[in-house]
């Protein structure tokens, strides 16, 4: 039991995810909180994806997402040589 992310690369060239983030957030503006739970315990990933591959980030057991009402859950991705991109999980 537990989470996944698929992470896919589109594009003719490989690219390296170096980092990224999970974060939830509770609320809206202007009394929003905002809480990381997870990031890579080594600062650098460096996840190669091959042109046209695929890469799944699991999540299990303590890592499992705080999915409830009113919460919503973010991921950062820092790729080498690009801006983060931030995308909305789930629901």
């Amino acid at each position: 039991m537990g989470n996944e992310v698929h992470i896919r690369n589109l594009s003719g060239k490989p690219i390296i995810l170096e980092y990224f983030e999970l974060s939830c957030i509770e609320g809206f503006w202007p009394k929003r909180k905002i809480r990381y739970f997870e990031a890579p315990e080594d600062e650098v990933l460096n996840l190669r994806i091959e042109p046209a591959g695929h890469e799944v980030l699991n999540f299990r057991e303590r890592y499992h997402f705080p999915w409830g009402r009113g919460k919503r859950v973010y991921i950062k991705l820092y790729f080498v040589g690009k801006k983060p991109v931030v995308k909305r999980l789930g629901k």
